[in-house]
């Protein structure tokens, strides 16, 4: 058989990249930022707003600490037509420390896969017809083994579509955030020679919190301590046990010898008295 005759696909018109003539090109396009900031919980939140209101959205966020201060790591997923937009937007919310950007063209593979799955679509519509007219059993069985074969493959390639779909219609932007001072810390600019008193209240806030975080700190530092000798602990109190059940015995053992050395002590006296002459 030829391409043409009833039944079998002819081949479609491809350009240079391999995608059929007039269909569009598929870039999947992401970015990744490193950033600083005095405030990393606002800035990140000021870049989602940005992305949310052009249809974007949080795909994962973490926060964590180093050194005391606060690290965002998150990724945001936006239309790829925002991307630029969002990357010189964030140069005006934060310090921008690092950012790359990627290009990933899958036009060639995704119509690759798109033309197998027509072609495979296809067949398996001859098998099923074949499948109504097996002569036996054992053709029936075996139409059967090849639907089976092509329907598990059509769904893999639907399945690749779907994600070259998915990364080609949204862009992951990969954020990390550090912060670069303690929002907590005492910012305010206070005149010393006169305070008022709600410079005083808030000096004073200032300090309760401080001393609560270092009371807090220590325990639970002391509560690690415990934790990570009590295996000593219990040894130590095992040792000290039988040394008390030691020592407890030994006297035990010891007072029949004493009494008998007191026993033997006063017949001796009575016999030295016995003995001496009397007048």
């Amino acid at each position: 058989d030829e391409a043409g005759q009833p039944g079998i696909p002819s081949p479609t018109e491809t350009g240079s990249n391999g995608r059929p003539t007039g269909q569009p090109i598929k870039i999947i396009r992401n970015a990744r930022l490193d950033l600083e900031a005095d405030n990393g919980e606002q800035a990140y939140q000021t870049l989602l707003k940005f992305a949310t209101e052009r249809g974007g959205y949080e795909a994962s966020r973490q926060l964590s600490t180093s050194g005391g201060y606060a690290v965002i790591e998150a990724r945001i997923k936006l239309a790829p037509q925002y991307l630029d937009e969002f990357l010189s937007f964030a140069g005006t919310t934060a310090k921008v420390i690092n950012e790359s950007t990627s290009s990933q063209d899958v036009t060639e593979s995704y119509y690759d896969v798109q033309t197998r799955l027509k072609t495979m679509e296809q067949m398996l519509a001859k098998y099923t017809d074949f499948l109504a007219d097996a002569q036996n059993i054992t053709e029936a069985l075996a139409v059967q083994a090849e639907i089976n074969r092509l329907t598990t493959e059509i769904e893999s390639l639907k399945g690749r579509l779907r994600y070259y779909d998915s990364m080609v219609a949204e862009s992951t932007i990969t954020l990390l955030i550090r912060e670069t001072r303690d929002p907590v810390k005492t910012t305010r600019e206070l005149k010393w020679n006169a305070l008022t008193l709600e410079d005083m209240a808030y000096l004073m806030q200032r300090g309760l919190l401080t001393v609560a975080n270092t009371l807090a700190n220590i325990g639970q530092w002391l509560l690690i301590a415990i934790v990570a000798i009590s295996p000593l602990l219990i040894i130590a109190l095992i040792v000290l046990l039988i040394l008390r059940r030691r020592r407890r015995a030994a006297r035990e053992l010891s007072k029949p010898a004493d009494k008998n050395l007191h026993d033997v002590e006063k017949a001796n006296e009575k016999s030295d008295d016995d003995s001496s002459p009397r007048n």
